[in-house]
């Protein structure tokens, strides 16, 4: 409901129209990425510049190398957002904004200017980093990250000044679910229910990084490993801007399994098999896996989120692709 309602809350849209202007600047993969600026607000309408090029959508039924290659350096400036960076690539993230309704249909591609252009920011609100955070928070969560018990001590801590007023076995009914979406609405619920309200700011983060999830699927661009480095650093108490700062050199693989394995060997051998399992990496000998976790789960296909963060169990085995085609509201 409080996303419909902004459908007519055209000042604010025009206030995060004007700050997408101003931070779509991007050069990506030989393609510049922008927005355009909103003049006025005028009845329940926004006035704005014109755009050239021709939808997304339209291009991807003629030329799909043309759209893959547009698409991919307007997700790479998406997912950027979402962290918090500018086109400056800051690595400490700022407070921007959160567009869940990102689709094929509101991004104009000029092939001839090399130009992409995002359009419509009628859902998007802004977002500091603190309702970030807390979206990641969220994220861990129904990415399978945490336990019942984890996740239930992470959202008393956020929502409800440590008071133990969510329990796991509340929550577990919720993290059985097999599709992501599914869960995250769910958990919405329940937080809603125990007295607390999860900010729209945050909930929109959550929906416009499942969009750029699906988005990079259809384009054949996965950022599977790029959102699992992202939970592990939050999982392990660093911030944002920690990840951001790897992410941006060669080495952040490297990085992101050296700083989780030393933190993990300082905590338990539990956390060693959750890291390896959302990566797939070899354990040291000394590591070796307690009989309880070398039990493999049933194969499960998530619709709205491709990668399987397995959860506590390791899991090595590659899985089929999923085809996502069309399927996935771009």
């Amino acid at each position: 409901e409080s996303s419909v309602a902004l459908d007519f809350e055209k000042e604010q849209a025009m206030a995060v129209q004007k700050m997408a202007f101003q931070t779509y600047k991007h050069k990506e993969n030989g393609w510049t990425v922008k927005s355009i600026d909103a003049h006025r607000v005028e009845n329940l309408g926004l006035f704005m510049e014109e755009a050239k090029g021709r939808t997304a959508r339209k291009i991807y039924n003629e030329d799909q190398d043309v759209y893959n290659s547009a698409m991919e350096a307007m997700s790479a400036a998406e997912f950027g957002i979402l962290k918090g960076q500018t086109a400056k690539k800051n690595w400490w993230p700022k407070p921007l904004f959160a567009n869940p309704d990102f689709h094929d249909g509101q991004v104009l591609i000029d092939k001839d200017d090399k130009t992409v252009t995002i359009l419509d920011f009628g859902q998007a609100v802004p977002i500091d980093n603190e309702d970030r955070d807390a979206a990641l928070d969220l994220l861990a969560i129904i990415g399978k990250a945490d336990s019942p018990k984890a996740a239930a001590k992470r959202l008393n801590k956020r929502y409800f000044d440590k008071q133990k007023v969510m329990t796991p076995d509340q929550l577990a009914p919720i993290l059985e679910r097999e599709d992501r979406m599914d869960c995250f609405i769910h958990l919405l619920s329940a937080i809603s229910q125990s007295g607390a309200e999860v900010p729209l700011s945050s909930v929109h983060w959550v929906l416009g990084l499942n969009r750029q999830m699906a988005l990079t699927e259809k384009i054949g661009k996965p950022i599977d490993k790029q959102v699992r480095n992202m939970v592990i650093a939050h999982k392990l108490k660093m911030p944002l801007g920690v990840y951001n700062t790897a992410h941006e050199t060669k080495e952040a693989a490297v990085w992101a399994a050296e700083v989780a394995a030393d933190t993990a060997v300082a905590v338990g051998t539990s956390l060693i098999n959750w890291v390896g399992g959302w990566f797939g990496w070899k354990l040291p000998p000394k590591a070796e896996k307690p009989e309880q976790l070398i039990k493999e789960k049933p194969e499960v296909s998530y619709p709205s989120w491709k990668p399987d963060f397995g959860g506590t169990l390791p899991r090595a085995e590659k899985k089929a692709p999923i085809n996502s085609g069309d399927s996935a509201k771009t």
